[in-house]
């Protein structure tokens, strides 16, 4: 049971991480290339 803590604990640290670099990238896409 303790690595399915790890696992938990590094998904809830690394969420916020993901989703502003998901966010940067909706914002790059949305952006007009020229």
């Amino acid at each position: 049971m303790m690595q399915g803590s790890l696992l938990r604990d590094f998904l809830l640290n690394f969420a916020p991480l993901m989703s502003k670099s998901l966010l940067l990238l909706l914002v790059l896409f949305c952006r007009p290339t020229n």
